[in-house]
């Protein structure tokens, strides 16, 4: 084979893995908007999202188990606090984002490291990590393991 040969079958080769991602994003307007779609239905949105949880935005990739994403909740973060209390989650300092996974251009810059308050909580034998972020009253998770 030639090396342009090459160059072109490398080619093709990437451009075949990048359009064979098995990451879905889905946005909701707000939580009513999630169920009409199915999405609480079929457990795509975590059970601790508030009744006025709005501008949902979420990635879900099969390959690795692994779900995130962000909303803003208008009232603040008191009523996800105790929907976390209720659920058995603890409070850890650390980062939620999800590692090597692509970060989408909605992540917000403020929980691309650490974050300041985050909980820790099992559910459906997944690890959800939930930082919250009471200056902008948003909210941001990450479900799953990120690869390594």
């Amino acid at each position: 084979m030639t090396q342009r040969g090459r160059r072109i079958a490398l080619s093709c080769a990437v451009v075949s893995l990048l359009a064979c991602s098995d990451e879905q994003e889905y946005q909701y307007s707000d939580l009513n908007a999630a169920r009409k779609a199915g999405a609480l239905t079929y457990g795509e949105v975590p059970e601790f999202l508030p009744p006025d949880a709005e501008n949902i935005k979420q990635v879900i990739d099969v390959d690795f188990s692994a779900t995130w994403g962000c909303f803003t909740s208008p009232s603040g973060p008191g009523s996800v606090r105790e929907r976390l209390a209720a659920l058995k989650a603890t409070r850890i300092s650390g980062r939620i984002d999800p590692g090597r996974l692509r970060i989408r251009e909605w992540w917000p810059d403020e929980f691309r490291g650490t974050v300041s308050e985050v909980h820790l909580l099992t559910a459906k034998g997944m690890t959800i990590k939930v930082g919250l972020d009471a200056r902008t009253n948003t909210v941001c998770y990450f479900r799953g393991r990120p690869p390594a």
